[in-house]
This record gives C-alpha cells, sequence and structure tokens, in this order.
C-alpha cells in the first residue's frame, strides 16, 4: 500500500462494467471523502480533467491507482479499459503523432445514458469506449454534452450528481433509437462482440470472422476512410455537406461526435460484413487523390487484402477495377487484382479474343458493330479500351450470321438480286452498307431461314417436273420486258400469283418451275391491261386482220386507223398504239360485222395472243 494512502476501511460492492474512476469514487464517499480528489490530491488536478479508465504505466496517476486498487484486493484489469486492448488496439504503432488507445478510448470526457443512471448511479466502462454510442440495454442513444449549457460531459461531474452549470445528469432525457435502423443493429454487433458475449460473426460470401478478426477489420477500415468525404462514399446529395470521417482524431478535421461515430460505424461495419456494397465508392474515391495520398490508402488497402481472410475484399477490388474505363487495369502494380475475364479490353487483347487483324477491329469500332471507351488522362494519355460485351456481341452475331455472299450460295441467286431482297424489304439485315455503313453484309441464319421457308411454303414438291413448268431462269428470261424483276417474281410465288413445284427439297430458288399456264396468264393479264390503257401495237393488228405490216401501215397513213398514241420505250425507240374502237371500227369495215361481232371477234383474238 502507498504511504500516502489512509485505510479505507468501508468497502463498496463492484457492479457489471464499472469503470476505475466510478468504484473508486464510490468508496472513497463510502470513507466520507468528499469526492475522489480530495482524497488523492497529489493527482487530484488530473482528476478534474481526466476519466482515468486507461492505465498507462509511464503516468504517475496510473500507480497510484493500481496501488489503490491492490490495497482493496481489486484486480484492476477488470475495470480499466486496457481490457479491451487485445481487440481494439492490436498494434502499438502511432497514428499522426496519437497513441492508438486516443482513436478509440475517451480520456477526458465521457458519455452517459440517464436510464442507466436511474437504475444504479455508477459509470459503465464501455461508456469511455469512443465507438460505442448507444445503451442497448433502453435504446436510448448516450449523451455526450450537458443539456443544459452543451459543454463536454467530466466524469468527476457525472459522479457527483450534476454539472458545472447546475443541471442534473439523471434528469437528462436521451434520444431513442430504433431497435431496427441499422446504427442499433451495428452498435449491438460492436458491443457484444467487444464484451464476448458474441464469439464471431460472417460476412456477406459466408466468411467467419472472431472477435479479434472483426474489430482487426473494422479498426483497419476505419483507417483506410479516415478523412473521406462521407457523402462520396454513401453516394448521396444533400443540402448540408456532412462532415469528413475523423478516425485519426487529426486536429484540422471536423469535430468527433456521436453522431459522426455512428456513421464512421455504419460505413466501417459495412466495408467487413458486405464490402461489395461500400468499397467500390471507397475505392473511387481515393482514386481521386494526390499520388502520395493515394499511396498511403492503397497501402492500407493493401493490409486488409493481403490478410489470411481478405480475400472477399481483393475480389470486389477486382470486381471495381473490371468496370473502370479509365485505365489499363493490368498496370495496378501495388495491389494486383484478380480478373478470369476482363470486361474492357486493350486493343491487343481484344484482337487476340476475335482473331482478328487490327484494321479490321479498327473498321468494326468505326462502324459500331464494337464499342470501346476513350479517356485522355492529365499527363495526355489516350487510353483506349475495348468492351469486352460488345466483341461477345459481334462474335455472336457473326457466327448465328450468314454474310452476303453466303447468302447467295444458298439462294442460288447473284449478290445484286440478293441485295435486293434486302433493299425491298423481303430479308432484314443486321448490319451493312445501307444499315450502318459497314461494308459485310450480316444477315441473320434464322432471319434468313425464315425468309426461304416464305418462299417454299408456296413450292410443291413434284416427282417429275414435265413442260407445263418452266424453269425459274427461263420464266425470268420470258418475263424481262414486264416490269417482273427476280425479286417480282419471288414476291409472285410468296403471294400465290404464280404456282410452283420443285423436284427435291432445296433452299436453291433457281431450282424452282414456275407453272407455264400462270405465267401465261400473266402476261395476257398485261396485255389486256396495256390495251385497255394505251390500245393495241400494229405489229399485233397482223393476226387480228390477216394481212402484212404495209397493209396496217397504208390503213395508218390513209387514216383508216389512227394511232392514239407514242410512247417512247426504255431503248429510245417509240412505239405506236391503235385505240380499241379504231380496231372494232375497222373490223366492222373489213369483216363486215356488226359492233357486237366485231367486239367479240377481238377480245377472241387477244386470248390468242398467249404468252406471245
Amino acid at each position: 500500500m502507498c504511504y500516502y494512502l489512509k485505510p479505507l476501511l468501508k468497502r463498496v460492492t463492484s457492479k457489471e462494467n464499472e469503470s476505475m474512476y466510478s468504484f473508486l469514487y464510490r468508496t472513497v464517499v463510502a470513507n466520507y471523502y468528499d469526492n475522489l480528489p480530495s482524497m488523492l490530491k497529489e493527482i487530484s488536478s488530473h482528476l478534474f480533467v481526466a476519466n482515468c479508465n486507461y492505465l498507462d504505466h509511464k503516468e504517475g496517476w496510473s500507480v497510484i491507482f493500481m496501488d489503490v486498487f491492490e490495497s482493496l484486493n481489486k484486480d484492476i484489469h477488470t475495470f480499466s479499459l486496457n481490457q479491451y486492448d487485445e481487440l481494439l488496439l492490436q498494434g502499438t504503432e502511432e497514428v499522426v503523432g496519437r497513441k492508438h488507445e486516443d482513436r478509440v478510448y475517451q480520456k477526458y470526457s465521457t458519455k452517459y445514458c440517464p436510464d442507466c443512471l436511474n437504475e444504479d448511479y455508477y459509470h459503465r466502462l464501455l461508456w469511455d469506449v469512443s465507438l460505442v454510442t448507444t445503451c442497448l440495454k433502453h435504446n436510448k442513444h448516450l449523451i455526450e454534452n450537458c443539456p443544459n449549457c452543451n459543454k463536454a460531459v467530466r466524469i468527476n461531474r457525472l459522479m457527483v450528481g450534476d454539472c458545472n452549470c447546475g443541471w442534473i445528469f439523471n434528469r437528462s432525457i436521451s434520444r431513442d433509437i430504433d431497435p431496427k435502423s441499422n446504427v442499433y443493429k451495428n452498435q449491438k454487433v460492436l458491443q457484444l462482440i467487444l464484451s464476448g458475449e458474441m464469439k464471431e460473426t460472417s460476412t456477406a460470401d459466408n466468411t467467419v470472422l472472431n472477435r479479434q478478426e472483426y474489430f482487426k477489420f473494422l479498426l483497419m477500415f476505419l483507417t483506410l476512410i479516415d478523412g473521406m468525404d462521407i457523402n462520396a462514399i454513401l453516394k448521396v446529395t444533400t443540402c448540408q455537406p456532412k462532415p469528413k470521417i475523423n478516425f485519426n482524431k487529426r486536429q484540422k478535421a471536423d469535430k468527433r461526435n456521436c453522431d459522426l461515430i455512428n456513421v464512421m460505424i455504419s460505413v466501417a461495419h459495412l466495408l467487413v460484413t458486405r464490402p461489395n456494397i461500400l468499397l467500390p465508392n471507397v475505392i473511387q474515391q481515393i482514386d481521386g487523390y494526390s499520388i502520395d495520398s493515394r499511396n498511403l490508402k492503397y497501402n492500407h488497402l493493401k493490409k486488409i487484402v493481403e490478410h489470411e481472410k481478405g480475400r472477399s475484399y481483393l475480389l470486389v477490388y477486382s470486381d471495381y477495377l473490371n468496370t473502370v474505363t479509365n485505365e489499363y487495369i493490368g498496370e495496378r502494380i501495388k495491389i494486383k487484382p484478380i480478373i478470369e475475364e476482363k470486361n474492357y479490353l486493350t486493343t491487343g487483347e481484344a484482337i487476340k479474343l476475335i482473331k482478328t487483324e487490327d484494321q479490321v477491329l479498327k473498321n468494326l469500332i468505326h462502324y459500331g458493330l464494337v464499342s470501346t471507351h476513350k479517356t485522355k488522362t492529365k499527363g495526355g494519355r489516350t487510353i483506349t479500351l475495348v468492351e469486352r460485351k460488345s466483341i461477345e456481341s459481334y462474335m455472336k452475331m457473326k457466327k448465328n450470321s450468314y454474310t452476303l455472299s453466303q447468302a447467295c450460295k444458298i439462294l442460288g441467286l447473284n449478290f445484286v438480286k440478293a441485295q435486293e431482297l434486302i433493299t425491298r424489304g423481303h430479308i432484314k439485315a443486321q448490319h451493312g452498307p445501307s444499315i450502318d455503313g459497314y461494308p459485310i453484309w450480316y444477315i441473320s441464319k434464322r432471319e434468313l431461314n425464315k425468309f426461304i421457308q416464305s418462299v417454299f411454303v408456296k413450292v410443291k414438291i413434284k416427282s417429275s417436273i414435265d413442260s407445263n413448268w418452266i424453269p425459274f431462269e427461263k420464266a425470268n428470261m420470258n418475263l424481262r420486258h414486264t416490269d417482273m424483276d427476280t425479286v417480282s417474281i419471288i414476291e409472285a410465288i410468296k403471294n400465290g400469283t404464280f404456282s410452283a413445284a420443285i423436284a427435291e427439297k432445296t433452299t436453291n430458288i433457281k431450282s424452282i418451275h414456275l407453272a407455264k399456264r400462270d405465267i401465261d396468264n400473266f402476261l395476257l393479264m398485261l396485255i389486256k391491261q396495256r390495251i385497255k390503257q394505251y390500245g393495241l401495237k400494229p405489229r399485233e393488228l397482223l393476226k387480228i386482220f390477216k394481212v402484212g405490216m404495209p397493209t396496217i401501215n397504208k390503213w395508218i397513213k390513209e387514216g383508216k386507223l389512227q394511232v392514239s398514241m407514242n410512247a417512247e420505250n426504255a431503248n429510245t425507240t417509240v412505239s405506236r398504239y391503235i385505240a380499241v374502237n379504231e380496231v372494232i371500227s375497222m373490223l366492222m369495215e373489213k369483216k363486215k360485222l356488226s359492233y357486237k361481232d366485231a367486239k367479240f371477234y377481238l377480245k377472241k383474238s387477244i386470248m390468242e395472243f398467249g404468252a406471245n
């Protein structure tokens, strides 16, 4: 026992989670001292301002406290914050010129729960743990400032019962906290693990963390995010900017109070247990720092990911980098990402993946078949990355498509005719000169098969093809003087105008035969339409009147037949047309027919024109 201590004859019973200061205060008061400083006068000035709940063997007051507890046959360790060192310190390094414990323990002010004081008036040791902000028993926020004068609560005044301003502490009303809130849930995990009631917790990927590991990661993440903008981490926009995170208690940083600590713990806890939610935002903020600050933060992050249970954080870091489009992630040296498949590739990697040449890739990029992201760095360097998804989409499209040349072979058509099918909307191409400018036509196999089916569904398969059927190419020749081109003939097959047949199942349009009857009828229809609209040609009158061309020309010259219309043909020749009424009148004169008979005779003659 110290020589300057009088025996403390009356003993008090220690209470659950009671602090050193509280236990000694109650002991000396029970022995008729006014307060703790009045007994320990040699350190009284320190006892008025300090909490004296964390033992430091270099401090004189700590030695005196140990002597007092020894005289009381009490284990001082059970009353001191030092019992949490194995969880909250886990290292002896100094941080920004301050001792490590200054970040996690309160030494010159305290907090309290008025409901706890009303139940049993003593100071709880957990109230001096900086990271503890709530009372789980009463679902209350701890009070850290006098509700009357707003000054920090001193432990000496708390044990006396009132503030210097006269406010009685146990009359305070604390704010309720919702047990369903994240703040409450995070505080519950933290306090239960700290007290030992909870031995372990799990992360989102089911990694089990014991008590030491949980606080190790929590403290490392708090160090990592120290000084960061809270709004940037949470990705929120607000008119009133929140302060920056102040874990290391830097002098110029924002004041660290319970509200700020609640945010800090919520963010850090989420980083530990569900890193995929906020860690990408943290990394993004780090990447915006200056080189020195950036390197410092990445040194902290490196310690996290290199921990034996830090792989989940490394994977989140890697996943984040796989979304970055403004740098070549392969150049990340300090922390190398684990990426099995990059989302964004260098042009060299893209060429290798596509198995093509540089110029082909440039064309794919130019015409939009492959997407790129270009960023110019502050140093003037241009970063070009190719989107893997767009490459995979292109390769899938190419695999499931035909070029127009391939389609030509399948259809049995030349390039011009096949392209005309696209132009006139019968085949829908995905890419090509008139769609996106890409020089190669690409048609999906499904689309081409759909077109083939639409044509051949109208085509009959016949065991033998006789003279009543005309090969497609011959029919095309027979119709060349009309407006019916190859595509029009295909349209006529699809809509049933021309009956079609094949000897065996095929996709080759040239293998199709058309019904001679339908071709003849179609040509006759065209002749009838033309006669009705313009009249008959002089050469057609030869068959009607059974005379030669000189006679027809003579009748025209003599005015017996009037030319009703002259039309210039595509080859610049001129065709003459004789109106139907003129021909009927001439038949009545030459054949001595009535109007009705002449009209019938003309109709019969036109029917005999057939395909001629």
